[in-house]
């Protein structure tokens, strides 16, 4: 039996948002500060300033929206560079963040309600931030630099020619390579012919240069350092509390995540993982490595709670099982080839995207969906004024343009409607912002345009997967629940409410009250949900179910049986206080068929409707044929 209180609901509410936000990333730990008052840390986008900034938000039943911002790193102070992911971590009476490229920073609010900011001015470059052990660990990354001899870059050429340089010894493919001793434009090496012969993975858009000095480099990730505690000005300098002394290991591939679980660090990379345990550092430079049959692609997938530890592989989202879990004897297994099936349409680009947070019992998994981009959803799109590029350049200048906070590397911009010589519409990748009214190309423009119309389409990160870890974790659950649509970035759960930023248009979304979610009210051309049933590839004969909805609209059932849409069932609500019972099928309508895989569809009709379901009570449960 299903607790009714526990699980997703249909429907959320914008609960605050502010005019000058973009995309709004939501810290998952909530920070209680000196003066007692527990805080949403968040990281924004600014549409009006050239960085970014850092905000704490913190409940007040004064105000309408019952959440009031204070912006703590301020976007005219900190000279955050623009546009960035960051990571947090609560350590000691602090809160720490990274965004790989900046100075790692930290927040610290006092009795009086005040907050003070800082950077750690020698710590590492870092894209990864957990507290374990008494202890920051970062993940840092350290630059393999080259720039012997001299070279020759050709405008709209891929061929660099080198003199005086040894480049078969010293650069590789995937290597960045630049003009100049400190490179303000670098290109991707694609393969490296001879010692004095590269060749760059798209042409050279500046101007022909003669033999020069150039700047090679090979950003290796492969890191892990820790700190002594509270080191806020040295990350090598002995800690306020008598801490360990700070100190660094290297593993063997690109540290894709980290994790503190009963004290242990896990360390995981693309393939495989490694944990630190014990408490004298002489033994944490040699990491032990875990039996894990698969590696992790997104630090903010790593979720755990009591006995069981999530994470996202390559393979899919994948679990450990059973009591007292060992890290000697960790191992991993697919949630379910079902729920698995869900992430094998990501771009692996944007596997970092992927975020975790358990929540009454449910782990509720935050994915991009297969249609990664859109130019049609407001919230996914930009097209305000007018934009120019001229041939062979990357530099893209817009006129009446807002781009700032509104869209972000990665993106796409298409010029009028061009097309490509196959006919299919011909989309840039931006790669950098610097301004509202210049971006940067990832690779030259082919023919000028001036003044022209343009599009940009903004990648979809719209599917939260919900998940009874209850009876999931063991694979025996009667069912999960994806919601489409949604642009969830980051989870935070601040006193019972979970809240999610946006990560379209700087809007905090609550899971808890009726209201607007996304784009608007839930409707059958906006969102809908679905319950999924049961083991995968196995056949089975299901039944029927019985759930709970309040709210107000018309309710259509349509359940699908192998793919296959069967008689649907149609259901009027009038009362947002009070949770009715929800039969499925009704009585005269028998359900029961058989099949592999079998998942219930809501969907609900017109465009004010508002609707909170929970999910089953009982029924709906699979039964293998023959018991």
């Amino acid at each position: 039996m299903a607790n009714s209180t526990y699980g997703p609901k249909l429907i959320v509410n914008t609960t605050s948002s502010a005019s000058t936000f973009g995309m709004l990333q939501v810290f998952r730990e909530t920070y209680t500060g000196a003066d007692g008052v527990e805080y949403i840390i968040a990281a924004v986008h600014n549409l009006t300033s050239a960085n970014d900034s850092i905000y704490a938000i913190k409940r007040d039943k004064t105000v309408t929206a019952g959440f009031t911002y204070s912006e703590v790193v301020t976007s005219s102070g900190a000279a955050l560079t623009k546009n960035k992911r960051y990571t947090f971590a609560k350590h000691m009476d602090r809160v720490y963040y990274t965004n790989g490229t900046d100075a790692i920073g930290w927040l610290y609010c006092n009795t009086a309600g005040t907050w003070t900011v800082g950077t750690m001015t020698n710590a590492p470059k870092s894209t990864i931030l957990i507290s374990g052990k008494s202890a920051l660990w970062a993940s840092g990354e350290t630059d393999i630099r080259y720039s012997t001899g001299t070279a020759l870059f050709t405008q709209s050429s891929t061929t660099v020619t080198g003199t005086g340089t040894t480049w078969t010894e010293w650069v590789q493919a995937g290597d960045l390579i630049g003009t100049g001793a400190s490179p303000s434009t670098f290109y991707v090496v694609a393969s490296v012919e001879s010692d004095t012969s590269l060749t760059l993975t798209g042409a050279f858009a500046e101007s022909t240069t003669s033999n020069t000095s150039y700047l090679n480099k090979r950003v290796v990730n492969r890191f892990v350092y820790w700190s002594a505690e509270e080191a806020t000005n040295d990350w090598e300098a002995e800690g306020i509390y008598g801490g360990f002394a700070a100190g660094s290991l290297m593993v063997t591939d690109k540290v894709t995540g980290l994790h503190n679980y009963d004290d242990a660090i896990l360390i995981f990379t693309k393939f495989k993982g490694f944990f630190i345990e014990g408490i004298n550092p002489d033994d944490w430079t040699i990491p032990k490595q875990t039996r894990l049959p698969v590696g992790c692609v997104s630090h903010d997938s790593i979720i755990s709670k009591e006995n069981f530890l999530g994470w996202l592989s390559e393979k899919g989202f994948y679990v450990s099982s059973g009591n007292g879990l060992r890290f000697s004897d960790l191992q991993g297994s697919a949630y379910s080839e079902k729920v698995s099936a869900e992430f094998a349409d990501i771009d692996p680009e944007v596997w970092h995207l992927v975020k975790s947070f358990v929540y009454k019992d449910s782990l509720y998994i935050s994915v991009p969906a297969s249609s990664i981009f859109s130019e049609t959803d407001s919230s996914l799109s930009y097209s305000t004024g007018t934009v120019s590029v001229s041939d062979t350049s990357t530099s893209v200048t817009g006129s009446s343009t807002l781009w700032r906070g509104r869209i972000q590397p990665n993106d796409q911009i298409r010029f009028n409607s061009e097309v490509d010589s196959s006919g299919n519409a011909l989309y840039y990748t931006v790669s950098a912002i610097t301004s509202d009214t210049a971006i940067t190309l990832d690779r030259a423009k082919s023919g000028t345009v001036s003044a022209v119309t343009y599009k940009i389409r903004k990648r979809r990160n719209c599917r939260i997967l919900v998940l009874d870890t209850r009876t999931n974790i063991e694979k025996q659950s009667y069912g999960w629940t994806v919601f489409d649509n949604v642009n969830a970035n980051g989870f935070a759960m601040l006193g019972t409410t979970l809240l999610y930023g946006s990560s379209t248009n700087g809007a905090l979304y609550q899971f808890d009250t009726g209201g607007t979610l996304y784009g608007g009210n839930f409707s059958a051309s906006a969102t809908t949900a679905r319950t999924d049933c049961g083991l995968p590839k196995q056949r089975k004969d299901f039944m029927a179910l019985k759930q709970a909805a309040k709210g107000v609209g018309t309710l259509t059932i349509t359940p699908y049986v192998d793919g296959v849409a069967k008689t649907a069932v149609t259901y009027a609500f009038g009362d947002s206080t009070n949770y009715v019972d929800v039969y499925f099928p009704r009585d005269g309508q028998p359900f029961r068929y058989v099949g592999n895989e079998i998942y219930l569809k809501y969907t609900l009709s017109g465009s004010n409707e508002t609707l909170e379901i929970l999910p089953p009570e009982y029924g709906f449960l699979p039964r293998p044929m023959g018991t």
